[in-house]
């Protein structure tokens, strides 16, 4: 198979598993690594491909009124920022530092996703404003850096610490995807 047509099922899945929840990053990035090798490159082009298709999903939740931006302008600013400054710092990284980062994170990630006790039962409640905004600048930096289920992160905060009901919080978080994926490009 050709890294062309590998590279472009993954992004039909990668697009559809982002369009649905989140989390297509998990994906794509180690389908990068594979065809660029480990390290910037891979995390920069996948910025492409999360733009891309959180865009298209931002595109359906919004016009089905599921973005809460004013409540939340300060969370997605600090996202913006933080996925700047992660951008700015991942150039100095050693590209073993992304290998072992997809060995340890990436199954840390899908673990907590899939044990919803975690983080479903909590009580929902609205926290003070500064724990979010703390919450959005780490994961804008991690998903600067990193990128794989930063967007899940982005929608766990919401929906755990920022008290929004589920789809608030998956489609803001996609808001917050598309600031940290379009910053963290145009620093790339």
């Amino acid at each position: 198979m050709s890294d062309f047509l590998f590279l472009a099922i993954v992004g039909f899945v990668t697009g559809l598993i982002d369009a649905i929840a989140g989390g297509g990053g998990l994906i794509s990035v180690p389908a990068y690594m594979l065809v660029l090798g480990p390290g910037v490159e891979a995390i920069a082009t996948n910025k492409i491909t999360a733009l891309c298709s959180t865009l298209a999903a931002l595109y359906i939740y919004h016009r089905n009124g599921f973005v809460d931006f004013k409540t939340n302008k300060y969370f997605l600013g600090f996202v913006f920022l933080g996925a700047c400054l992660g951008a700015g710092l991942s150039r100095y990284l050693p590209p073993v530092f992304y290998q072992w980062m997809l060995l340890v994170l990436v199954p840390l990630i899908l673990f907590v996703l899939f044990q919803r006790s975690l983080w479903q039962e909590k009580i929902r409640e609205q926290k003070p404003q500064y724990i979010l905004c703390v919450l959005g600048f780490l994961c804008g930096v991690y998903d600067g850096v990193a990128g794989p289920g930063g967007g899940t992160l982005m929608f766990l905060s919401l929906f755990v610490f920022g008290g929004l009901p589920l789809h608030f919080s998956i489609g803001t978080a996609k808001l917050a995807n598309v600031f940290s994926a379009g910053s963290s490009l145009v620093t790339y």
